[in-house]
């Protein structure tokens, strides 16, 4: 009740629409609410490190986030995340503290606070995460990474069964992923010297070559093992098997059950589908589960206290005496 009351609060001072829960980050002091919602205008397009930030409303920009420490806290919005500061957390591995304004200390050094490595991250979830049934969706017309809403030229989407559901094979990857670069779609590349002449769409395709990007709308069953061969995601039904009668209708066409998938690579990612409906919601700690030859991520030791001064030290006078008793 009291977080439903403050998103209310929320829209009304962020203008905001589109907000939902997007779920919570857990942090060693303290975890983080997070709230995804849609946002015109605001968002700054700027080079950093000669790579251009996608515009708010696109690729890792689509949406903005706010989150806070209690549902009766201060919400805090986090910056649109630039293409450098994805490579940048994709380099490093720590644990959230739960304050925005935190220092990060680890190796490789890690040079922006922890409110843009939570952005970072909460971009990773969401490339990486957000499936939905298969069918709902087709690709544009002559081309392999837009897509569109499978509408008919007569009626509505026909949505998929609980019971097809519950076949890990019913559902699919939706929005585009990352990069190596950070973007989900490449920039435009700059010819090297003495390749002025080169064509625009021969050095894009050999960007593309170079970087290439995950299929759009593949089968989450095709991803990558995690560690120790386990699957990538875990499917569980319950009751979806069982089809009640509808009273308007007499036909036995009626199903609550809910069928949950959840991410292995992001242990904490759920996507649930009930009733035709499709929810996904986070709880974790933010940290991916890396497989067993990945980088180690030391932690870089405190730094070192300042010795306190010395205390002078004098001759003690028995000493002085003893020795010249002995002579």
């Amino acid at each position: 009740m009291l977080l439903q009351k403050s998103l209310r609060n929320l829209i009304a001072k962020s203008g905001a629409s589109a907000v939902r829960f997007w779920g919570k980050i857990k942090g060693t002091k303290a975890d983080y609410f997070v709230v995804e919602a849609t946002q015109e205008g605001g968002g700054a397009e700027g080079e950093e490190g000669g790579e251009a930030a996608e515009p708010r409303g696109t690729g890792a920009n689509q949406f903005v986030y706010w989150v806070t420490n209690s549902p009766v806290g201060e919400w805090s919005q986090l910056p649109d995340i630039k293409p450098s500061q994805i490579i940048k957390a994709r380099q490093i591995k720590c644990m959230f503290t739960g304050n925005l304004k935190e220092k990060i200390y680890t190796n490789p050094f890690y040079f922006e606070e922890e409110r843009i490595y939570l952005r970072a991250q909460i971009a990773r979830i969401n490339s990486s995460c957000t499936i939905v049934p298969k069918g709902l969706h087709r690709f544009v017309e002559d081309s392999t990474r837009d897509i569109e809403d499978n509408t008919p030229e007569e009626g509505e989407i026909v949505k998929p069964t609980t019971k097809q559901m519950c076949n890990i094979d019913m559902w699919v990857h939706h929005t585009p992923s990352l990069l190596k670069q950070g973007r989900t779609k490449h920039a435009d590349p700059k010819p090297k010297p003495g390749e002025e002449e080169l064509e625009p769409e021969v050095l894009m395709a050999r960007e593309v070559e170079k970087d290439p990007w995950e299929p759009r709308l593949k089968q989450i069953a095709k991803d990558n093992a995690t560690r120790g061969g386990m699957p990538p995601w875990i499917l569980r039904s319950f009751n979806a098997e069982t089809d009640l009668v509808d009273p308007k209708t007499g036909k036995a066409n009626v199903n609550f059950g809910t069928v949950v998938v959840k991410s292995m690579w992001w242990p904490g990612s759920c996507t649930l589908y009930n009733s035709g409906r499709t929810i996904q919601v986070y709880n974790g700690d933010g940290q991916k589960n890396e497989p067993a030859n990945a980088s180690y991520y030391p932690v870089q030791p405190p730094r070192m206290m300042t010795e306190k001064a010395e205390k002078q030290c004098f001759f003690d006078p028995r000493i002085i005496v003893s020795s010249r008793t002995n002579t």
